[in-house]
């Protein structure tokens, strides 16, 4: 038998990731997401690890799943296009709750490169969980069931109106 989840059975925290993930859709997808965090670290340090700016952002994604990341590797991203050495690039990042060390400076532009290209499809990843495009079919989903609930009710009604006519029971 499938157990519901009640949301008043959960604590706060929870009901937070919860919402932050919902939106995730399917374990292949949460994979790819994960994966694609592991390749960016690997395409600067040759293998996963969580240490400096890169190995936070991996961490992240693969413990605390948000809308944040999107916009966090979008600034890593463009910092890393300026050469690493733009104030107000790293600025941005800083304001999304990270620090920039001198030892995130990846000063070698064939492993920058290689970076940026791994920033870019885990962007594409990103904009496919959190971007527009996803919130906008959420939105069309939600509107949908809205509407079947609605319709149901609906259905339910008359079939109650029916039975009544009959001269049975209402079903509850």
């Amino acid at each position: 038998m499938t157990r519901l989840l009640s949301v008043q059975t959960i604590g706060l925290l929870d009901k937070r990731s919860l919402l932050k993930v919902l939106t995730l859709g399917n374990a292949n997808l949460i994979e790819r997401l994960r994966n694609e965090a592991i390749a960016m670290v690997a395409a600067l340090q040759g293998g996963d690890g969580r240490a400096g700016l890169i190995g936070g952002i991996r961490n992240d994604i693969h413990n605390r799943p948000s809308p944040q990341q999107l916009a966090l590797v979008k600034a890593y991203r463009a910092w890393l296009a300026l050469g690493c050495s733009d104030p107000a690039a790293r600025q941005k990042i800083v304001d999304l709750g990270y620090e920039v060390d001198q030892s995130d400076v990846i000063g070698d532009a064939v492993a920058r490169q290689r970076v940026i290209g791994a920033c870019d499809r885990l962007i594409n990843t990103l904009e496919e969980v959190y971007g527009e495009g996803n919130a906008r079919t959420l939105r069309t989903e939600h509107t949908a069931w809205r509407r079947a609930l609605v319709d149901r009710e609906a259905e339910k009604a008359a079939v109650a109106a029916a039975l009544e006519c009959a001269g049975k029971e209402r079903p509850t």
